[in-house]
């Protein structure tokens, strides 16, 4: 009994050991830079737009500029909108897939390094 009482505390003392902080450090380091125009716009361009013009309640033409993304990287919708899976809206018609987790990583380290347009 002492020894499954011990090694319950080891589990949970290494455990609790881990901080969320930590994680987050690890991950920002594996980030490398992060380029708006040769990673972020062609991302965009393939899984968040139709390119089928205004009216086709898609995305449409506004997510392709640089400027209309900025409100919605900073007050944190666009990152939201990622996470959730809102963007891109899977199932849909357009044949547009659903982001892969490198994807999703490549964006949320773009805007943890400010979300620039280099």
């Amino acid at each position: 009994m002492l020894r499954v009482s011990s090694f319950l505390f080891s589990v949970v003392l290494v455990l609790t050991s881990c901080t969320k902080e930590k994680a987050v450090e690890l991950v920002e380091d594996d980030c490398g830079e992060v380029s708006y125009s040769a990673q972020i716009a062609p991302l965009i361009q393939q899984s968040c737009a139709t390119n089928l013009g205004p009216g086709t309640g898609c995305h449409d033409g506004w997510i392709l500029e640089y400027e209309n993304l900025e409100a919605p990287i900073n007050n944190g919708t666009f990152w939201s909108a990622i996470e959730t899976g809102y963007m891109p809206k899977i199932p849909n018609a357009f044949g547009i897939e659903e982001l892969t987790l490198e994807e999703k990583e490549l964006f949320r380290c773009w805007i943890k390094q400010g979300a620039l347009n280099n």
